[in-house]
């Protein structure tokens, strides 16, 4: 990934998008938490998909499509100004797509 981004991906039900950063003197990580469904991104854009997880519940490792009773959220990262702006629905994050500029060709893969 692009501007110090790193996906992790340890097992089906945690994928996730993260940057650590020196503010003020202080350490904090600009994240997308688990589980990450799909993403892309290019210079200035990191785009995402999630699944909300329960922290007491774990995606079976046999799943290989997500039902469409799960909760699925949006979120962008504009990387070169390290802001987040998540969780989104879907018609929000179509909305802020647009009014950031985010190329309509920056669609979500695995």
């Amino acid at each position: 990934m692009k501007n110090g981004y790193q996906y992790v991906s340890e097992a089906k039900s945690y994928k996730v998008i993260y940057k650590s950063i020196l503010r003020d003197g202080e350490l904090f990580e600009i994240k997308i938490p688990r589980t990450v469904l799909e993403y892309n991104y290019n210079d200035n854009f990191i785009v995402a998909s999630q699944v909300v997880i329960d922290s007491n519940e774990l995606i079976r490792e046999e799943e290989k499509q997500v039902d469409e009773a799960v909760d699925i959220r949006y979120w962008i990262i504009e990387s070169k100004k390290d802001i987040i702006h998540g969780p989104l629905l879907l018609i929000e994050y179509e909305a802020l797509s647009e009014k950031l500029g985010v190329p309509t060709d920056l669609t979500l893969k695995n």
